[in-house]
């Protein structure tokens, strides 16, 4: 049989590497010899341990079990840190097809088309997914083309408060070309969340980029009108 020390450390581990909080009753279950009183002194000495040494976690009593969690008063630069460390890189394409919709919403794939010169199906499948733009209805026109938004996300991302704050874009007009990606694009690379041409990871209480891809409607396909680079299509980089 263990001692206690050797009990408490093992608590310690099984705590460390559990995704849930384990009731006590489970762990006195997996761990031969042991009483459910047993492993609730060492979650007691190891909640002590904690609590008078200066550690960057705690044990929390939560939901029927016991976890290993960080202290609430390093809550922020825990959460700011994985936002960083887990960012993704938004294509030049994905950011130039947002400020697109940004700045023209309500819009249909088609008319973002128009303006891009290319397909832009694959791009609003990802922006989708990563919950930056919204389907906000149809047009009432032929064939009834999705309109296409930007999200709450979108502002949180960009650092704006509202869509009014977004920057004016007709400083850019004359070097890139008056409407032009390239021009609504260049107004979303002042902001802070556009420098860094990055996206930041979904939350854990939102759904899962596959049931976002699963909810996204099938690709619309108008013809690109001759002459134009529409043929690049579904290849182009998301």
């Amino acid at each position: 049989m263990a001692t206690f020390d050797e009990l408490t450390a093992l608590v310690e581990a099984l705590l460390f590497v559990s995704e849930r909080p384990v009731p006590a009753g489970e762990l006195a279950t997996f761990i031969d010899q042991t009483s459910e009183d047993q492993i609730k002194e060492a979650m007691s000495s190891l909640a002590s341990r904690y609590a008078t040494s200066p550690s960057g976690l705690q044990v929390e009593e939560i939901a029927g079990g016991f976890r290993l969690a960080t202290r609430p008063e390093l809550g922020e630069a825990v959460k700011e840190f994985f936002r960083l460390k887990n960012r993704q890189k938004l294509s030049r394409a994905a950011l130039e097809t947002c400020a697109i919709i940004a700045y023209k919403q309500p819009i249909t794939n088609p008319e973002i088309q128009e303006i891009r010169g290319v397909s832009a199906d694959g791009v609003l499948r990802t922006l989708l997914e990563r919950r930056l733009i919204r389907i906000v209805g149809r047009k009432d026109t032929v064939g009834k083309p999705l309109l296409y938004g930007t999200t709450r996300l979108f502002l949180e991302h960009f650092r704006l408060a509202a869509l009014d704050d977004l920057p004016p874009v007709e400083e850019f007009g004359e070097l890139l070309g008056e409407g032009s990606s390239a021009h609504l694009a260049a107004a979303l690379d002042r902001l802070p969340g556009g420098e860094a041409g990055t996206i930041l990871p979904l939350e854990k209480d939102e759904a899962p980029a596959q049931a976002a891809a699963a909810a996204v409607p099938p690709p619309e396909s108008p013809p690109a009108p001759a002459g134009k680079a529409g043929a690049r299509g579904a290849g182009e980089p998301s």
